[in-house]
């Protein structure tokens, strides 16, 4: 990819749904704080949309429900992996287990030049297959995402992968959600607190 081309970077998000959750949320943020200068996004579900899915369409992203529920299905991966070559897409970020298994090996065999994971929590109820495969998938995975020092932490010990594809990016606020010490003090008053 040459970096003085004026052609905008094509990445997509892949996630397993946009339903109301944390990790939806954030994916979100991401999205839709992209330059749309520099970026054109798209975000893929693997098996349905939801409330966050509604509200990036209704912001203008292009979002699609591929209806693949099974990420451990040969054919999935397969299906995946066609959709993509059919797109020109520069950078694939996932985002959890089954859209970061899935996708990352798709996307691999699609050639897509640079492949993203999205770490969103220690994952604690994984069992030692499932490490096993986050650690093997880091071997293709360009970096790996993770929200806190702790998940990166998480990732470098109990999953094995090289601390040099891990970065630590933690989730930001949406300033317009921050309440101000003015704001708080008029409500202790109101509220008599």
């Amino acid at each position: 990819m040459d970096r003085n081309s004026k052609r905008k970077i094509n990445v997509i998000h892949l996630v397993e749904e946009l339903t109301i959750g944390g990790l939806e949320k954030i994916l979100t943020a991401i999205v839709l704080d992209l330059d749309k200068k520099k970026y054109d996004v798209s975000v893929w579900c693997l098996r349905e949309g939801g409330f966050f899915a509604d509200k990036l369409v209704k912001e203008g992203i292009d979002v699609k429900i591929l209806h693949i529920s099974s990420s451990r299905n040969p054919l999935s991966i397969y299906k995946l992996y066609k959709l993509l070559t059919s797109h020109k897409f520069d950078i694939i970020h996932t985002h959890a287990y089954s859209a970061g298994t899935i996708g990352r090996i798709s996307a691999f065999l699609a050639g897509i030049p640079v492949i993203i994971s999205h770490n969103h929590s220690v994952y604690g109820y994984y069992n030692r297959y499932y490490h096993f495969v986050e650690c093997l998938l880091s071997l293709i995975t360009d970096r790996v995402i993770c929200i806190s020092d702790i998940v990166n932490r998480f990732a470098n010990e109990t999953q094995r992968i090289n601390a040099r594809k891990l970065i630590t990016i933690h989730n930001g606020i949406d300033s317009e959600y921050t309440v101000s010490e003015k704001r708080t003090s008029g409500l202790r008053k109101e509220l008599k607190l």
